[in-house]
């Protein structure tokens, strides 16, 4: 769920500096009304919505054909974090996809290691605020390609020399 309070909508009546807009959002969302819901605070602050998508294999196909034009995903599945990974994973696989940048959005932090392992860029756990929302969009698209490759290897586990936890 998504809660705005009475700074959050007056936060979000701010429109966005042209180097915070980016090229294009793709939302991925099973449920159409929370999907319009993140496509209009997004739009609210200036980032541009360009796509739309309620189902993996429609966000694939958006992606594959739109994919010069993408800067970032939000992945959302109402029906489970699961779903959200096999898109990340197939974003992941894909070199061609130009390396957007990926959000997902979960109900608990308990897949947050597999998310970071999988190659997300960032993770935020309902409900949240509109403001911090538009932080992690905005965040996320400020860094570099190489920024978020930095960023994902260092939330790994294995990024941080973990790799064998048994005693």
């Amino acid at each position: 769920m998504l809660r705005r309070s009475k700074t959050d909508r007056a936060a979000a009546a701010e429109p966005a500096t042209p180097e915070q807009v980016s090229k294009g959002v793709l939302v991925v969302n099973d449920d159409e009304d929370m999907c319009e819901l993140l496509c209009r605070v997004l739009q609210s602050t200036g980032h541009l919505v360009a796509f739309r998508a309620h189902s993996s294999d429609g966000a694939l196909e958006e992606l594959t054909e739109h994919q010069s034009s993408i800067d970032a995903v939000i992945l959302d599945f109402t029906g489970g974090t699961a779903t959200s990974f096999s898109v990340l994973e197939a974003i992941r696989r894909k070199p061609e996809l130009d390396n957007p940048a990926v959000i997902i959005v979960a109900t608990t932090t308990a897949n947050r290691v597999l998310a970071f392992d999988s190659g997300v860029d960032e993770f935020i756990t309902r409900p949240f605020h509109a403001n911090d929302f538009l932080t992690v969009v905005t965040t996320v698209l400020s860094r570099t390609p190489e920024e978020r490759e930095a960023y994902r290897t260092h939330q790994t586990i294995a990024g941080r020399g973990l790799t064998d936890l048994q005693g």
